[in-house]
């Protein structure tokens, strides 16, 4: 509906480790969703692929994944570095500035990104 009415691009977030053929539900669910994304045939389309979203609920569960990635996060490096947390709020002002660029095809942000 949203390319019918003239939309050129569509953004989402996804996760970082996002695939169609992964053995966690999570992971795949996100993967498919990102395929049948890229068949709508949008000018641009982009994928933003966090780790942990901090600050993003008042929940026990939730606050103790953002105090677990406060002290882990430090020690991601390297091919690791990926699954570091990022605030709700950076993450989505990344997505507001960057889905606001001219960008054609398909592009995927993740941590190296946000920072």
């Amino acid at each position: 509906i949203a390319k019918k009415a003239g939309a050129r691009g569509i953004s989402l977030v996804s996760a970082v480790g996002a695939n169609s053929k992964s053995l966690n539900f999570y992971l795949k669910t996100k993967g498919m969703l990102e395929e049948e994304i890229i068949k709508l045939g949008f000018e641009s389309t982009n994928f933003f692929q966090p780790g942990h979203l901090m600050g993003n609920k008042l929940r026990f569960d939730i606050v103790l994944a953002d105090l677990i990635s406060v002290i882990f996060d430090p020690f991601l490096h390297g091919p690791l570095k990926k699954f570091r947390s990022i605030s709700a709020r950076k993450l989505s002002q990344f997505i507001v500035h960057n889905s606001l660029q001219d960008r054609s095809g398909i592009n995927y942000f993740d941590f190296k990104d946000f920072y």
